[in-house]
């Protein structure tokens, strides 16, 4: 199925998608209301009807008896497919005051090109949208996918670290893919690769031992009330900006967030003014923000003449990444502490917390998602954003997954109002986000194997740009052009780590390597033992180690020898085969005499074969030409078509493989 009639059956099949997330919206499973429960319960078996009618073995789980349930499942893909887990919520937020919405919360209503409902954007739409790439693709799954689909997200996801040690195994897997976060505008897709996290903390005063007469006792004794206010009052400095001290602050993006977006988005009153100071997205994503957002004190209507003995105010702190919630709670205890007024007694209780989470921007998976964000929203390129809002359970799936990318992306739009009256979800947004699942799945079918993806950005991060220099971290998509920094072509360092132990060890490893990457011979490299390169990339880089225990190779050996190699036995692709079973970096060098316009020979056959990374760089007149190639059988391919139509010039002699992968 071409991208163009993945993209019409997605379009098919709207209005069916549409239909299923009403259903769900109908629920009510609002996991904060205990008269509800029933309702969380509904939520999850409609949850996994819909899964299985895609062919997913799914069920219902708990952490233990009388605990939120959460769906999880596995629908096979290919042989040595990568695997990849799904993530949404089946529960929602409380609807408050019907009276403040245009339509019953509960009753799907669709006006305009958005659908109406509580959940039908957070996060109902994550469960339909991966429903809608499954459905789209059909039989032709180039990936394993699994899903967890949990039941209290937002009660704080109390019992998801033992559902996560519980059922580890069938949930473990090479990318993780988190729909529950929202696009830059509408129009412009966006990754997420930072959110804040938070601490929720009651903070009550008292005064008196008993309420007594305001007449009386008015204006000399203080009121909790007015020492709860008095307190609350320390927090922020006279321009609203945080007072608690100690508390981390980061750099954002260089993003531009017009005023009138934020004005239309925020729903700020007319002649409010913003709070803090410093760029608009740092306030936002990379520094602290507190709210009190509850407070126990006697209602407006009935209050009487009295003293108030007790008050007691929720704050939240939303943490930059950077902090931890732990550090947070002590500054803000401290603080507290310090300015309570009239001696009052000052009891402090932390309900809850969420760690901060900053994500990479780089690697096979991100860049898989990036192409398939930029394919379906037309080209627009999508926008690495962070989040002021808080998912604290990602930093419970990193520390559980280590070896898995985790992306974090969704379906909301700033006007979506999740957790508030209105909430709806922009239905072509929703249509692009499902073609850009698809989409996903497919890049990733066609470029990973199972357990090799983090083998593959760790040889990215140790590609050298020159002699003695190894650039760690920064990817091989931008690797120096012959001619560039490192010096004239013939003079550059040479790209094997060492002229002879390398070279000579992947040569005697990979005897065909040579006679592939001269243009002889048609057979593609075949898979290298991973364990037993462990040691080989070691001696690459000091820094090799943490960069192994990243990748999945841990310290448990016997674990190991269990599974050497993801890749041993599978069927091997023939040259000209789109099928990427194999993947090696490899680097391939244009010459100068090679015509602009043969690149895009070798560009033609990544594009085939929907491989994410830019095809080709081209870095100035008479300077040679590189770009990345996922596959010995492409690069083959490549130098063959080039060498072909332009001569044998027109290939540099001295192109090779960076590493096996």
């Amino acid at each position: 199925m071409s991208e163009s009639d993945l993209k019409r059956r997605v379009g098919e099949l709207l209005p069916g998608l549409i239909g299923d997330l009403e259903d769900l919206v109908r629920i009510q499973s609002v996991s904060a209301d205990p008269e509800r429960l029933g309702e969380v319960e509904r939520s999850a078996r409609k949850t996994a009807e819909l899964l299985a009618a895609e062919g997913v073995a799914a069920e219902i789980v708990r952490a233990g008896d009388g605990e939120p349930p959460a769906v999880i499942g596995e629908r096979k893909g290919p042989q040595g497919a990568p695997v990849v887990l799904l993530y949404a919520h089946h529960d929602v937020q409380p609807e408050n005051d019907p009276a403040d919405w245009d339509s019953p919360p509960f009753e799907p209503t669709v006006r305009g090109e958005r659908l109406y409902g509580r959940g039908a954007a957070d996060d109902k739409a994550g469960i339909a949208l991966h429903v809608g790439a499954l459905r789209a693709l059909g039989d032709d799954l180039p990936v394993t996918v699994r899903f967890f689909i949990e039941g209290e997200e937002e009660v704080a996801s109390r019992t998801l670290p033992d559902l996560l040690r519980l059922y580890h195994d069938r949930l473990a897997a090479d990318v993780i893919v988190i729909a529950d976060a929202g696009n830059w505008d509408v129009g412009v897709p966006a990754l997420t690769t930072s959110l804040r996290g938070l601490i929720r903390m009651d903070v009550e005063v008292r005064t008196l031992t008993h309420a007594v007469h305001s007449g009386m006792w008015g204006g000399l004794v203080p009121d909790a009330i007015m020492a709860l206010t008095t307190l609350l009052a320390t927090l922020w400095t006279e321009d609203g900006s945080p007072a608690v001290e100690g508390l981390v602050c980061g750099p954002a993006a260089d993003v531009d967030y017009p005023e009138e977006r934020l004005r239309a988005e925020s729903g700020a009153a007319p002649g409010t003014s913003w709070v803090g100071t410093g760029p608009v997205v740092e306030r936002l994503w990379t520094r602290p923000a507190i709210t009190v957002t509850g407070l126990d004190a006697p209602k407006v209507a009935g209050a009487s003449n009295t003293l108030v003995p007790v008050a007691r105010a929720r704050v939240t702190v939303r943490l930059a990444p950077g902090d931890s919630s732990a550090h947070a709670a002590a500054c803000l205890q401290e603080h507290l502490a310090k300015h309570v007024p009239w001696g009052a007694q000052l009891t402090t209780t932390l309900v809850d917390t969420g760690e901060p989470t900053v994500l990479p921007d780089g690697g096979p998976a991100y860049a898989a998602m990036r192409s398939a964000l930029a394919e379906a929203w037309n080209g627009v390129a999508p926008v690495d954003m962070g989040s002021g809002g808080s998912i604290p359970f990602i930093a419970e799936f990193q520390d559980m997954f280590p070896g898995a990318d985790i992306l974090v992306s969704g379906v909301e739009d700033p006007d979506a109002r999740a957790h508030g009256p209105n909430e709806g979800l922009l239905l072509p947004e929703f249509e692009r986000a499902v073609l850009a699942e698809a989409l996903l799945f497919r890049r990733l079918g066609g470029v990973l194997c199972r357990g090799r993806l983090r083998w593959h950005r760790f040889l990215e991060d140790l590609t050298p740009v020159r002699g003695g220099g190894d650039r760690l971290g920064t990817g091989a998509s931008r690797l120096e052009p012959a001619g560039g920094r490192g010096g004239p072509a013939d003079e550059r360092a040479d790209v094997r780590h060492g002229e002879d132990g390398l070279h000579a060890k992947l040569t005697a490893e990979v005897p065909s390597l040579p006679r592939l990457l001269a243009g002889e011979g048609d057979d593609p490299v075949g898979p290298v033992d991973a364990q037993h390169h462990a040691p080989l990339a070691d001696a690459v880089h000091p820094q090799a180690p943490r960069y192994r225990k990243a990748a999945g190779y841990r310290s448990r050996a016997a674990e190991f020898r269990e599974r050497p190699d993801p890749l041993r036995g599978l069927p091997q692709a023939p040259a000209h085969s789109p099928v990427l079973d194999v993947g090696r970096p490899a680097v391939l060098a244009l010459g100068q005499d090679c015509p602009p316009h043969a690149r895009r020979i070798a560009g033609q056959v990544l594009h085939d074969v929907q491989v994410p990374r830019p095809c080709l760089d081209h870095v100035g007149a008479h300077q040679s030409h590189r770009g990345i190639l996922e596959h010995p059988a492409l690069v083959h391919q490549s130098l063959r078509s080039v060498r072909q139509m332009y001569g044998e010039r027109s290939v540099r002699r001295d192109t090779r493989c960076l590493l096996p992968d």
